[in-house]
């Protein structure tokens, strides 16, 4: 299984991960509607979904067709699976840790709201594998325990790895996506909801009947020192996935096995913080931010005795788009931080970008950021990336970004056209006003592999641009003990090339 590492070509850039809070701290969880006064609206860009737990569903949502498949720990006849997970706590040995019992899942994947007081619910559900149609098994988020791993509720963390993706007219499923992540948590099962207090969270595996019960978790940091390396077997769904990764980890690495259709990932978790807007009234909402106009939600909201907190993926479609939108409406603080472990693949339309391959990973503590690979400039002949955040952290501090990229040899010359490793790199951070802000960068080449690096960039938006400057290609040509080094391929007259 070759190993691909990113982080390895760091020599002016040492990538490390940011200080952790005290292990024994619950993890930060954004607020929701209630904790917001009647009449406001707050727009938060949510980097985790820990009141939202994977699981499987599939079925007609208000976007298409869709489904998502938890792939199981293997031990049936299942294509797809995770085959094992383990863990270092820092002194170099790997140990395995063990997967639980299927406990269910939340029951319900999402809900719409057609009008005042009235939700329609979309419910979760498991299904097995059929190859038949190109389904993946729809499995349930397993507790892995890891002896020696503690952090502040135990040594349990879910661990979650999902094929998603749409069903077509023909009943076909099409793999689009895959994701995988690790939360560490404790949980305590068949808890009635009135008994399951803050900050756990409570997470409805039966229907509401009046009575209804479910999952009682408590989400912590990750320790200190600990990474993670998670197999995935992928077998029938391998060439689905798209060669582009992105992740939360700190110096990951990626193993790619075609001949036995495994993906490893190995890495650490690192902080990221949630953004959000001032929360505001919604008579002073400006007319062009993207998000809180609408009238009946507002009406649901306040017969409710609640404000309106809308949450949104950090790195959803259009979520750089929307954070530049909310424009002076964006916090200067954001609202907490977290530790984060989880790599997912994403799709383009760059004839680049292959599948059942790597072509490229990019990792950054940006919270919000582009789910897309980085848009490829013709003219300027750079790969773009647009990040953002609010200025400072949660504490005041000034919140410094990373970001680095790990191209193929061979993806790095389908974009810049010539052999990569005879060029110089540039790496800069461009601001949203046009001007190069201050950031330490690296570029190197190891064993057919281009890394890009910057760190120490602040924010709100900026771009990252990466570009190869090609060297002409250069001979030694020689005329008795006359030599002179030329560009091209052909010597002056009277010369020849001089021979190694």
């Amino acid at each position: 299984m070759k190993r691909i590492l990113l982080g390895i070509l760091t020599a002016t850039i040492a990538l490390s991960t940011p200080a952790f809070a005290d292990t024994s701290k619950v993890a930060f969880i954004a607020p929701d509607s209630r904790a917001l006064p009647s009449g406001y609206f707050q727009q938060i860009f949510e980097t985790t979904h820990f009141d939202s737990p994977p699981m499987s569903y599939q079925g007609l949502t208000k976007h298409q067709y869709s489904f998502d498949a938890q792939l199981p720990p293997c031990g049936g006849t299942e294509s797809a699976c995770i085959q094992s997970v383990e863990y270092n706590v820092g002194d170099g040995n790997w140990q395995s840790a063990k997967a639980g019992a299927d406990e269910g899942q939340r029951y319900i994947f999402d809900g719409e709201l057609t009008g005042p007081g009235t939700w329609k619910l979309n419910l979760s559900s498991t299904y097995g594998e059929d190859l038949k149609v190109h389904r993946p098994t729809g499995s349930t988020a397993r507790l892995w325990s890891a002896p020696g791993a503690e952090h502040g509720g135990g040594n349990t963390y879910l661990v979650s790895a999902d094929l998603a993706g749409t069903q077509t007219g023909t009943s076909q499923y099409e793999v689009t996506d895959l994701h995988m992540g690790i939360v560490p948590v404790s949980r305590q099962a068949n808890v009635a909801e009135a008994n399951c207090a803050a900050p756990a969270i409570f997470i409805p595996i039966t229907p509401d009947t009046g009575m209804r019960s479910g999952f009682c978790e408590t989400v912590y940091d990750f320790p200190q020192n600990l990474q993670w390396r998670m197999t995935v077997r992928l077998g029938a769904f391998m060439q689905d996935i798209s060669g582009w990764f992105d992740g939360r980890l700190s110096s990951p690495a990626i193993s790619v096995d075609a001949k036995n259709q495994l993906l490893q990932v190995t890495g650490g978790a690192i902080s990221v913080p949630t953004v959000a807007t001032t929360p505001t009234e919604y008579s002073k909402i400006p007319a062009n931010w993207p998000q809180g106009h609408d009238a009946n939600i507002q009406a649901e909201q306040t017969s409710g005795h609640i404000g309106w907190s809308s949450l949104m993926d950090s790195n959803a479609e259009d979520s750089v788009i929307q954070f530049n939108q909310f424009g002076n409406g964006i916090a200067p603080k954001a609202l907490g931080t977290n530790t984060v472990w989880q790599l997912g693949s994403i799709h383009g339309d760059n004839t680049c970008v292959q599948k059942g391959v790597v072509n490229g990973v990019l990792s950054t503590n940006a919270p919000i950021y582009s789910p897309r690979p980085p848009t490829w400039n013709a003219k300027e002949g750079t790969l773009n990336f647009q990040v953002a955040s609010s200025h400072l952290d949660p504490t005041g501090a000034v919140f410094l970004g990373n970001y680095s990229l790990l191209l193929s040899a061979k993806t790095a010359s389908c974009l810049w056209g010539s052999d990569f490793s005879r060029g110089s790199a540039s790496v800069s951070v461009v601001s949203a006003s046009g001007t190069n802000e201050i950031a330490t960068t690296s570029f190197g080449v190891h064993d057919g592999w281009a890394g890009f690096n910057a760190a120490g960039f602040t924010f709100s938006s900026p771009t990252i641009k990466v570009k190869i400057n090609q060297k002409p290609a250069t001979i030694t040509c020689v005329k008795g003990k006359v030599s002179k080094v030329v560009s091209g391929s052909l010597c002056p007259s009277g010369y020849k090339q001089k021979k190694y």
